[in-house]
């Protein structure tokens, strides 16, 4: 019997590498052989600007392949995070008989995020700790290859339903400058709100209700306690519905 799969929190690090290996040809699988999809040429060059609707599809000029590329450079330092972060998360006495079930997209996507913000050795441990080679690949090209990477997950799939977000959550009286706000929504699709952590019950009822409408309500009580000292949350959500007709995989 078929039934359906709901997963608040994908570990999306495998799709990411897919992504990244099979968009390199742009021709869609919907057109016929030798038919060219709508969009600027390959060798037009490509314009960052602000977004324009990320879930039109109207970003023709992100699929070029020195985007794909980008991303898929991003792939080993995805990966070696990854394995990394499970390693330490496993090393923990309390969670070695224990599943473990996280994503690490979601945590890269998020410090990366952050790096927005950040300069001399914050900045340097950040990239340190998500395993970048700035010497390899600049910051730019890392915030355009995630930027590229969020709009392949944001993808309309015919058998799988994928959607991913970010929100910055920062204290009443935090102002950021507006470099970092626009350069969140344009690589990150990061929303930025102002919230007051000294009402703490007041704002873990709004954070909450915020994931649980884009989890279609599958999360419901995300943060259960939040400290009065928090200056900053950074937010991830990924939710992921797909079919399976195997009982043992729910």
């Amino acid at each position: 019997m078929e039934k359906s799969l709901y997963i608040s929190l994908l570990v999306a690090l495998l799709y990411s590498i897919v992504q990244c290996h099979h968009h390199k040809t742009h021709n869609s699988d919907d057109q016929p052989p030798g038919s060219q999809p709508p969009g600027p040429p390959h060798n037009t060059p490509i314009q960052h600007g602000p977004h324009l609707d990320h879930h039109n599809g109207d970003h023709h000029g992100h699929h070029h392949e020195d985007e794909d590329i980008l991303c898929h450079k991003l792939t080993p330092a995805n990966s070696d995070f990854a394995i990394r972060f499970y390693n330490k998360v496993l090393s923990y006495p309390t969670r070695a008989s224990k599943n473990i079930f996280f994503s690490p997209i979601s945590i890269s996507i998020a410090l990366s995020m952050l790096s927005l913000g950040a300069e001399s050795s914050t900045l340097h441990q950040l990239h340190e700790g998500l395993g970048f080679n700035t010497t390899k690949l600049s910051e730019d090209e890392i915030h355009k290859a995630f930027e590229h990477l969020i709009l392949m997950l944001n993808k309309d799939h015919s058998e799988l339903q994928i959607n991913t977000g970010n929100v910055v959550y920062l204290n009443k009286g935090c102002e950021p400058i507006q470099k970092f706000i626009d350069d969140a929504k344009l690589y990150y699709d990061a929303e930025v709100s102002n919230v007051d952590f000294q009402k703490s019950e007041e704002t873990m009822q709004k954070i909450n209700a915020h994931v649980k409408n884009q989890m279609h309500g599958k999360i419901e009580d995300l943060i259960k306690d939040l400290d009065n000292d928090t200056i900053m949350l950074l937010l991830n959500y990924i939710f992921f519905r797909g079919k399976s007709t195997k009982s043992t995989f729910m």
